[in-house]
């Protein structure tokens, strides 16, 4: 017969997220999610079980639903250092996704990183969120200012084309 563990006698939503947190560590993901999902159905107020889903979701797995999962632990964290780290991992979450889709919605999902990065600083006065707010605001500056360069060279390109057809004539 099979030893019994604590979670198997006293089967509680902490008990389900730490579990969670060490399969995340040994990258058994899908796993760790159904523990964070069993830690929510027993506890649908306890925010560590949608920050670690939220948290596997974006950073693991690369699915950014785990965004709505981070503002459900929001909901519900009282603890104001807490909130700062869901609101810091929240904030790398936009800018990654802001960076990798750079489409009409980047621009809002970069100002919610950085409101992001800025209330977290507020919370708990670590200055790294002042900082990697202050680098976000670099990468945006330098990424219009590259994108205008490539616009410019680009007009030049078929001024060039243009120009060529012109003679040809």
């Amino acid at each position: 017969q099979r030893q019994m563990c604590i979670r198997d006698r006293y089967p509680t939503a902490e008990a389900y997220t730490a579990r969670a947190d060490v399969k995340k560590m040994i990258r058994n993901y899908g796993s760790a999610i159904l523990d964070c999902d069993k830690a929510i159905e027993l506890a649908p107020d306890y925010y560590r079980g949608y920050f670690t889903r939220g948290d596997i979701k974006i950073f693991d797995i690369g699915s950014y639903e785990g965004i709505v999962d981070l503002e459900r632990a929001l909901f519900f964290v009282l603890d104001p250092k807490e909130k700062a780290d869901i609101l810091g991992l929240r904030a790398t979450a936009y800018e990654r996704k802001a960076f990798q889709e750079l489409g009409a919605n980047a621009g809002d999902l970069a100002a919610k990183a950085i409101l992001d990065y800025e209330e977290a600083y507020k919370l708990s006065n670590q200055p790294m969120y002042q900082e990697f707010k202050n680098k976000l605001i670099d990468k945006i500056k330098e990424y219009v200012r590259d994108k205008k360069q490539r616009e410019r060279d680009r007009g030049k390109g078929i001024r060039r084309t243009f120009d060529f057809w012109e003679k040809m004539r």
